[in-house]
């Protein structure tokens, strides 16, 4: 690699600086686009500066993908690169800017930022309209543009269709329209030969890349029964594609064809079919069954935490009999381990082994039992819950003891009930071994109430079921190998990420009330505040659109209930919101000042429409619920039935209501596809403030990587007090996380990058009742 440290030291700090602010706003005027925020773009100077950043750091990036795009360095130059290039994308769809689109997403993608890349795409119409007056290299330049955009979105299997429906129109008009155009190209001829055969290897490429995404396989046309190897098959056609490139004497298709090859090879690495290659047949199936056709939103390529953990770090193959993963909120944990599962279910398939996930609530037990159910559908694999009641009716008893093809193999509960089954001599009257517990939210072991619980069942499945496995999984915690040489010092393990990974942009904010004209006149404004959490923020207020929002008046919003009333109603624009209240009386006083504003919806899904008829049924039509529902409004607390929480959260995950108000309770992990999450206040029902853990676990619900849009958290401070607060509540919640992630940084540095060690002398003397070690506190 050439020596261009040069570089980076003639960057002055203050032009990297002014070139990021910018960068920050355009892409926060962007996010707050649908509220009509006013947000300041800075000078002309500032734009210079990000064009001027943007191409310094090119002339270090492409030596470093050329060199090796998988490179930590190269990863960075790329992230910085992507991070300043996407505020500064062209607008239209002129060939150019669909070029420079192309290559600002595929930076994405070799810097780990495939959910941001991805959204770059989210709205751009694809296949583009034709140009009647372009050539045919003009035509060629823009279905090869088009088919590596689809390919790289992949919404769905609507975008590989067109994919293939862009190459076969090329494909038929190429001997007619190519030919012609060679002959009129005079002494131009060669070179645009050459520059044809560099986008027809390119579109081979994504053709074969869709194939092998979407079947794990790729098959010739002469011989359909052998399969070929991926890799070699692309990076055959993009060495013929620089080939071509170079004899064209075009240097940025010569670019192009580069980053187009680095970005093939990384998708090679984060499709389902590497991660998941020659584990078992089981394995296959489930992967097959997550790319099928016939799935809402099908999963093509894993996220990058999902690679490292599954893939590199070997997690998919792993025979430790513990293991804690350790990894963000938004990281898709969830998958891996379903990935987990099946290879413990594999292993104990002649035996009926059964496993055990255990969630800290009813909510999470309900929603992660509603997506085993759906993802394990068609393999057969049966997935019941219990309640979380400390007995067990007959229903359990017989769904526990069933010893037909029925039987359950994987069983979700919270802590509590699953130490009750086993201290009551369940696990003798099922029959069957427990072969592996999955331990959600695992962050808070041995440090509250609810980790003590955890961490007395996960003692009592050491000692009565010796055989099964354990799965931990966690956001960041630095002691990740302790806990699990824990629960066994002789077959464990510790996967995690050193590095701070979010799926998407967000932004955290304080809402402000200020100052309109007229009588009672007030905007809710935003002041976002700056953490290390990858944030967006600019150092302004940034008033949103809304006069008198909800029709309330200054002095009204004067609480922070109406302010984050007031605030959730102006952020419905953008997309899905849940409002969160201390109590559940300030759940229902912000659901009824919300729904003041609205009318009634007139597009009712029929699930909206049965749960709103089962409410008036069993509560009546006064209760206030089934008027809130008829207007896209749900309320969810401990104090509502359990039946009416988990339709709640049914209609919140398919989009039928768009505003969902809760206690805070519902930040411990609950997973909903929302834009917005709205604060009236930051501490739990008991005056606790939100510990760090659940505060970014909550910061995590918006924007996540099935959520389009920007993730926007709002903190409503009616006045300068309570702003005050808050951002001291931020700021130490900042403090706590940042003190871990040193933690694990340093610590991993001292180990060598190996996760899986355990320095010697390293115990937690806290007894655990009936263990017969030493119990751990998770940090």
């Amino acid at each position: 690699m050439a020596d261009l440290g040069w570089l980076e030291g003639a960057l002055e700090p203050g032009l990297v600086r002014e070139a990021g602010e910018r960068a920050q706003r355009v892409l926060t005027g962007s996010a707050l686009r649908a509220v009509d925020a006013d947000v300041p773009q800075g000078s002309a100077d500032s734009r210079e500066a990000v064009d001027f950043a943007v191409g310094a750091l090119d002339l270090l990036a492409w030596d470093a993908i050329a060199e090796d795009p998988k490179a930590p360095a190269t990863r960075r130059l790329c992230g910085q690169m992507f991070a300043l290039a996407r505020a500064r994308l062209p607008e239209g769809d002129a060939p150019e800017a669909r070029l420079e689109l192309l290559r600002t997403a595929c930076l994405g993608w070799i810097a780990d930022e495939t959910p941001l890349a991805a959204r770059l795409l989210a709205d751009v119409e694809l296949p583009s309209a034709p140009d009647s007056e372009e050539d045919w290299e003009g035509r060629v330049r823009r279905g090869t543009a088009d088919a590596w955009l689809l390919l790289l979105r992949k919404r769905g299997w609507e975008d590989l269709d067109a994919l293939d429906h862009v190459i076969a129109g090329l494909r038929q008009d190429q001997a007619v329209w190519g030919e012609a155009y060679l002959s009129e190209a005079g002494d131009d001829a060669r070179p645009a030969a050459w520059s044809l055969a560099a986008h027809y290897h390119l579109l081979k490429t994504a053709e074969l890349l869709a194939e092998y995404l979407a079947t794990g396989h790729l098959m010739r046309e002469k011989r359909p029964s052998r399969h070929y190897g991926v890799r070699q098959r692309v990076q055959a056609h993009s060495d013929r594609a620089l080939e071509a490139a170079v004899a064209s004497a075009d240097p940025d298709l010569e670019v192009l064809v580069r980053l187009l090859a680095a970005t093939a090879d990384q998708i090679v690495d984060n499709s389902l079919w590497t991660v998941a290659r020659a584990v078992s047949p089981e394995v296959n199936a489930f992967v097959a069954s997550l790319v099928d056709r016939g799935r809402p939103r099908p999963i093509f390529e894993v996220l990058p935490p999902q690679r490292v953990a599954l893939a590199e770090q070997g997690l998919i193959r792993s025979a430790h009999r513990s293991v804690v993963v350790s990894l963000p909120t938004s990281a898709g944990k969830t998958l891996i381990a379903q990935f987990r599962i099946l290879q413990a279910l594999n292993a104990y398939d002649k035996q009926h082994g059964w496993v055990a996930y255990v969630a800290p609530n009813r909510a999470l037990v309900n929603q992660v039992t509603r997506r085993l159910r759906r993802d394990f559908a068609d393999l057969g694999i049966g997935v019941e819950r219990v309640s979380p009641a400390l007995d067990f009716d007959g229903l359990e008893a017989d769904m526990l003891t069933d010893r037909s093809e029925r039987q359950f193999r994987v069983l979700v509960s919270t802590p509590e009930k699953l130490d009750l089954l086993l201290r009551s001599g369940w696990q003798e009257k099922i029959g069957r071994p427990l072969c592996l517990v999955v331990a959600d939210e695992a962050h808070h072991l041995g440090v509250d109430k609810r980790g003590i619980k955890l961490e007395l069942l996960l003692a009592t499945v050491n000692r009565e079921a010796q055989d099964a496995g354990f799965l931990l999984l966690t956001p960041f915690i630095d002691n990740g190998d302790v806990i699990a040489e824990w629960l066994d010092s002789g077959s464990h393990q510790s996967v995690g990420l050193s590095v701070d990974w979010t799926p998407n942009d967000r932004i955290l904010a304080l809402a402000r009330r200020e100052r309109a004209p007229g009588s009672g006149g007030f905007q809710v404004a935003l002041e976002p505040l700056v953490t290390s959490r990858r944030t967006l923020s600019v150092p302004d207020l940034l008033p949103l659109d809304g006069y008198r929002p909800l029709g309330l008046s200054w002095s009204q919003v004067n609480s922070p209930g109406k302010l984050a009333a007031a605030t959730a109603a102006v952020l419905a624009a953008r997309g899905q919101t849940i409002t969160l209240a201390q109590q559940p009386g300030h759940a229902w006083s912000i659901a009824r000042t919300i729904a003041g504003g609205r009318t009634e919806l007139t597009d009712v899904g029929e699930d909206l429409r049965a749960v709103r008829e089962v409410v008036e049924e069993e509560f009546g039509g006064d209760f206030p619920l089934a008027g809130l529902l008829a207007k896209g409004i749900g309320v969810h607390h401990r104090g509502l039935p359990d039946e009416i929480r988990v339709v709640t959260e049914y209609l919140m995950e398919t989009g039928d209501l768009t505003h969902l108000v809760s206690t805070t309770t519902i930040a411990q992990g609950v997973n909903f596809p929302v834009a917005n999450v709205v604060l009236a206040s930051h501490q739990f029902p008991y005056g606790n403030d939100i510990p760090a853990p659940d505060f970014w676990n909550l910061v995590g619900r918006a924007g996540r990587v099935e959520q389009g849009e920007v993730g926007l958290i709002a903190l409503a401070a009616e006045d300068e007090l309570r702003a005050g607060k808050l951002r001291q509540f931020v700021d130490r919640r900042v403090a706590e996380l940042n003190s871990t992630l040193v933690d694990m940084v340093r610590k991993a540095m001292q180990e060598y990058g190996r996760l899986g060690r355990t320095r010697s002398g390293k115990s937690h003397p806290v007894n655990a009742a009936g263990c017969g070690g030493n119990a751990v506190t998770a940090r």
